[in-house]
């Protein structure tokens, strides 16, 4: 018997490629045909992934919710303060005063570094950072990477977010967070570190569905609204972005 194969058309039976590159944990996916490098788009934070999201830090879980609004609205909500108060009264508490609160503002990423505030909760959380071998800085680090990659760096976490559009009423939301863990084992830190995941993987939570519960009202407001708004003098990291997406867009900032 004999068999006869048709000529093998490679370029067509092959997977697509697509560009990829790393830092720390997080692996990055290009997906147009001629992307920048990874360090060109993420600049000086392509160092701080690499070592934000690596040992002592480990994956405590990922999150993905469907939310009813525009993508833009969840970023803006996560780049000003001065809801804390009314929407996070019993997890924040309050907002950073103007006076702690250090503003880093580029082309194309914001960063705020303010404080913790002084609790019982810091407390704690000093003595659990202490005990897993690392010395407490006390500060909380937002960064924003335009136009849509959110990261976040405590003493006792590090978090991720992105906001992927579905439709112009509609997003997807991915949420990554990692927990101290410890630099040695042993059992004692190992229980440390599982009580550790387990306070902030609850506290994550907790804030983040306190925020997903305003964002389909906020969307109806928007569409509702015959005005076009205006920026605060809270919301210069809001500028910024509103100003880089119009120059992405060749529209008049």
């Amino acid at each position: 018997m004999t068999l006869t194969l048709r000529p093998f058309d490679r370029e067509n039976a092959r997977l697509e490629k697509f560009r990829v590159g790393t830092a720390g944990d997080l692996v990055f996916v290009a997906l147009s045909e001629d992307p920048p490098s990874l360090n060109e788009f993420l600049g000086e934070y392509e160092d701080i992934c690499r070592h934000a999201f690596a040992p002592p830090y480990r994956l405590a879980c990922a999150w993905q919710y469907e939310i009813q609004c525009n993508w833009k609205v969840p970023v803006e909500n996560t780049l000003e303060a001065y809801h804390i108060p009314s929407l996070h009264a019993k997890t924040f508490k309050d907002h950073p005063s103007e006076e702690n609160s250090d503003h880093r503002l580029e082309d194309a990423c914001t960063t705020l570094t303010t404080p913790e505030p002084a609790s019982l909760s810091r407390a704690i959380q000093n003595f659990l950072v202490r005990r897993l071998g690392l010395t407490p800085t006390n500060l909380y680090v937002h960064h924003h990477v335009h136009p849509n990659l959110v990261i976040i760096r405590m003493d006792v976490m590090r978090l991720v977010q992105v906001y992927i559009p579905t439709s112009p009423t509609t997003c997807r939301f991915h949420l990554l967070l990692y927990t101290l863990r410890g630099r040695s084992r042993g059992p004692l830190r190992f229980l440390l570190g599982q009580l550790l995941k387990r306070l902030v993987m609850w506290v994550t939570r907790r804030i983040t569905e306190e925020d997903l519960g305003i964002f389909p009202d906020q969307q109806r407001g928007l569409e509702a609204s015959v005005h076009p708004g205006a920026l605060g003098t809270l919301e210069e990291r809001l500028y910024v972005f509103h100003k880089w997406l119009l120059e992405q867009c060749d529209r008049p900032v």
